[in-house]
């Protein structure tokens, strides 16, 4: 109740006043026989202090004189004088006016999607995709319709299983997941062996179908037959079936790199170009003007964006910073051309071997710079765990 009654005397207004002199306490009674409104009344060193409405504080005029005391004005609070005090800056008031509600609008409206969860399916298709249904930066968000926008976009997008769509703040959240392919299952086919893919030392056999031919420590060369596609039956038969299995072994690579002792590099030269821009929607305005270098030129874009009390607002400011590159080239030591070699090699390690191939060790020689002195030759040995089995079909000799 006191909150109310304190913006309701905000909203018309008060004064905080001093009574001095004559006799205070038969001001007090004079103002409260009128009943004028008078709160927080306190006796400070024989002075009266208190507040009141800004209407009846003329009438406290009256009263003063007839205590033969003086009143004078500490504070004027409220919007009646703020008004009166900005009046002829009425563009100070209107642009708060204008603020104020751009703040209460700004909530109501959709201004930035954010896609997750993507693996192989494109955040900008799934963005183009919402656009044709409706929903975009910009968009009233009371006339989204998550369940039936759902329903639209798993029609649309056969590459998806899922999809969940939330609304925080001024941002939608869309977090999608994606079908998983699994291959279909090999039918069994003609007779056929399991065969060692690389040389190594088998560590662990999984046979699903046919004669296993060798066991766990074996060493076995490439080509070996490691699971057999002829099974015997328990009459002493034969049968031929199209074996299954895998077999993980430890193998053994020699990994190899050259590198070129010279290396063309861009340096910058020149002062750095800063040019800005401005992005309301998708409107751009630029904010710098003059010509852009065209050619041998390299710019880096830093975006910043604005949030008002927790909100995303539509409007983004770009830096573009701009540096003249000279095109030239150098030698680079020993040791960088080693980190490169390490770097290639590694590359090609998690490219070509996979991500189920285990390696168990890596010793990496010493590289060496080659006798024309413009290329380094380094090797890495490197110790594998991984399946080696190969599927080879079975042929029967007459």
């Amino acid at each position: 109740m006191l909150l109310i009654l304190n913006i309701i005397r905000s909203i018309c207004g008060y004064i905080e006043f001093k009574v001095m002199g004559g006799n205070p306490d038969k001001f007090l009674n004079l103002s409260v026989k009128e009943r004028c409104s008078l709160w927080d009344v306190r006796k400070i060193n024989g002075d009266l202090f208190a507040k009141s409405t800004a209407e009846e504080y003329k009438k406290l005029h009256i009263n003063a004189r007839k205590a033969n005391s003086k009143i004078r004005v500490l504070k004027k609070k409220g919007i009646p004088f703020f008004t009166r005090k900005y009046r002829s800056r009425m563009g100070i008031i209107v642009g708060i006016t204008a603020f104020l509600a751009v703040l209460s609008i700004l909530p109501l409206y959709l201004w930035k999607v954010e896609v997750v969860g993507c693996e192989t399916v494109s955040p900008e298709e799934v963005k183009k995709i919402m656009h044709d249904l409706g929903v975009s930066p910009g968009t009233f968000k009371s006339g989204i319709n998550i369940p039936i926008l759902k329903q639209q976009m798993m029609q649309r997008m056969d590459s998806i299983a899922w999809i969940s769509i939330n609304l925080k703040g001024s941002e939608a959240i869309v977090e999608i997941k994606e079908k998983q392919f699994i291959p279909e299952k090999q039918i069994q086919g003609e007779p056929s062996n399991i065969v060692a893919l690389y040389d190594g030392k088998i560590e662990r056999m999984e046979t699903y179908r046919g004669t296993p031919m060798v066991s766990d420590g074996d060493v076995v060369t490439k080509g070996q037959i490691l699971i057999s596609g002829i099974v015997e039956d328990l009459s002493g038969g034969a049968q031929f079936v199209d074996a299954e299995g895998n077999v993980y072994a430890e193998t053994h690579r020699i990994i190899s790199e050259k590198i070129n002792m010279k290396r063309v590099i861009a340096k910058n030269v020149g002062d750095e170009i800063k040019k800005y821009r401005i992005k309301i929607f998708n409107l751009e305005i630029p904010i710098c003007f003059g010509k852009i270098p065209g050619e041998n030129c390299i710019c880096e874009t830093n975006e910043k964006t604005f949030n008002v009390l927790g909100h995303k607002v539509p409007l983004c400011i770009y830096k573009d910073s701009i540096h003249m590159q000279e095109v030239c080239e150098e030698q680079i030591s020993e040791e960088e051309a080693a980190k490169e070699a390490d770097r290639l090699i590694d590359e090609f390690v998690r490219q070509e071997i996979g991500e189920d191939v285990k390696i168990k060790d890596i010793d990496r020689k010493n590289g060496i710079i080659l006798p024309s002195g413009e290329e380094y030759y380094r090797e890495c040995h490197y110790c594998l765990l991984e399946n080696i089995s190969k599927k080879e079909s079975l042929v029967l000799e007459n």
